[in-house]
């Protein structure tokens, strides 16, 4: 969604060593991500994961893997 957000509402996410890593700060390429389920879906159907890690990373497992880690049902 693109909109500033305070740390607590958003999750970090990298790739370290070809892994998506869910919030852990300072490892490998990373991006900021709302907690909103909405906001997780549409990054990997858009294809955000792999431009933001400029990597060929599935979009839609990235999405999966996020929405797993925050307890929310995957699409």
């Amino acid at each position: 969604c693109r909109a500033r957000r305070s740390d607590q509402d958003l999750v970090s996410v990298a790739v370290v060593g070809g892994d998506l890593v869910v919030n852990k700060r300072g490892l490998g390429r990373g991006a900021w991500l709302c907690r909103d389920q909405n906001c997780v879906i549409n990054a990997g159907k858009t294809k955000a994961f792999s431009r933001a890690f400029r990597s060929s990373l599935a979009d839609a497992v990235c999405a999966d893997t996020v929405l797993c880690w925050l307890g929310k049902p995957t699409h």
